[in-house]
């Protein structure tokens, strides 16, 4: 007892008693922390009046993602006109005149929390959108009207749905462009991504594609599955391969012959004797240029032969051909020299493996081969890299829709 006495000699009354007020704080912590209690009973009443008050934004933006489901083809009420309003509402406010609602014009209590930052972030972006939404002939950003703009592009788009079957070629500048060329105005900065917002609703409400779409051109018929295949890295087919080649062989004037794309597979399965009559109507060797597509397995190539300088090169974006694939055109074109009596065309050939642009995956070879085959036989550079290929994708899908290559 002496002991126990000593132990806690010279301590004061608060140290003594510490342990027992951290004991009743956590009882009562415990206490306050279940649902049951009049303290929760009276916060959840509170809140309850609070959320009576004033809108609920989370309630708020799902009412509008129904609502938006539900817009007619000709948006009645854009994000960009919802801004307008609220700008108005802005302006009203700054120049002392009287808002909606307010008959007096008395400034009401600004909002804290969640909500007064929601709103700066609003105001912050509106002042963006006033500088630099739209230039040129107008004043302000919301000068244009927005239904008149959303008129224009669901026109523009089923025109181009249309035209092309899918939404897979669209890019946000040919509705800006678009949108230029008859409104006379240039969307840039945030109300390019605006106008974009605008056309994907009025997207989500169209056709998402014409099932019934075809392509013809010379003996080849595309339909929407086969150009589906030029959608982001989905494999190429043959049927989209070889009706390229052909705008290929047009665009050249027929002084640039495409192959098929089975020929290679034939001529390596059976030899010069299974592909003797697929030349019976071309002459190859009146050619300047010869492009072969060669398939294999899960890798396309290409082989590009040079008539004038007797030249047969290998194009891989993987650099897994062997030299097998060069060597057997190089015996086709010996064996099609003595069969058509070029002996000219017989000796004298040189094989090459030309440093190309290569692919960072696996599902662009395709696309590769068809952009080789283009810049050769329009003898362009060939200046493109991974990163072009979305937009190589899409204009060779523009391409053969409207069946000619562009400049």
């Amino acid at each position: 007892m002496k002991d126990s006495k000593s132990h806690t000699e010279g301590l004061s009354h608060g140290l003594k008693c510490a342990p027992r007020h951290r004991s009743k704080k956590l009882q009562m912590w415990t206490w306050w922390r279940r649902k049951d209690t009049p303290f929760w009973a009276f916060l959840r009443a509170r809140r309850s009046r609070v959320a009576r008050g004033r809108p609920n934004l989370t309630t708020e933006s799902r009412l509008n993602a129904q609502h938006a489901e539900t817009f007619p083809p000709l948006l009645e009420k854009s994000s960009l006109q919802r801004q307008a309003e609220v700008t108005g509402h802005t302006a009203r406010r700054d120049s002392g005149a009287a808002a909606p609602g307010s008959p007096d014009g008395k400034k009401r209590a600004v909002p804290s929390g969640g909500v007064a930052r929601t709103r700066r972030r609003r105001n912050r972006f509106l002042d963006r959108a006033r500088s630099d939404t739209i230039s040129g002939k107008t004043t302000g950003p919301f000068d244009v009207s927005l239904t008149k703009a959303a008129e224009h592009i669901h026109e523009f788009l089923h025109v181009f749905l249309n035209k092309y079957g899918s939404f897979i070629p669209l890019r946000k500048q040919d509705v800006s462009d678009h949108l230029k060329k008859h409104l006379k105005a240039n969307f840039n900065g945030s109300g390019k991504y605006c106008i974009w917002d605008m056309t994907q609703r009025i997207m989500a409400l169209s056709q998402k594609a014409l099932l019934s779409f075809q392509v013809v051109f010379e003996k080849h018929t595309l339909t929407l599955d086969d150009l589906s295949t030029l959608d982001q890295q989905t494999w190429l087919n043959d049927q989209v391969i070889n009706t390229y080649g052909e705008l290929i062989m047009d665009a050249a004037q027929h002084k640039v012959h495409f192959l098929n794309t089975f020929f290679h597979r034939k001529l390596a399965a059976k030899g010069f004797d299974g592909v003797k009559r697929w030349t019976k109507q071309v002459d190859l060797f009146s050619k300047t240029l010869v492009l072969v597509p060669v398939h294999l397995e899960f890798h396309w190539c290409l082989v590009a032969v040079d008539m004038r300088c007797k030249k047969i090169s290998l194009l891989d974006s993987q650099e897994l051909a062997s030299q097998q694939v060069p060597q057997n055109i190089l015996k086709y074109l010996k064996e099609e020299a003595r069969e058509k009596r070029r002996r000219s065309f017989v000796d004298g050939w040189k094989l090459s493996s030309d440093e190309v642009p290569q692919q960072s995956n696996e599902n662009d070879c395709g696309v590769f081969v068809l952009e080789y085959s283009r810049c050769l036989a329009l003898g362009r550079p060939l200046r493109f890299s991974q990163r072009d290929i979305p937009q190589i994708r899409r204009r060779i899908y523009k391409e053969l829709c409207e069946r000619k290559l562009h400049g």
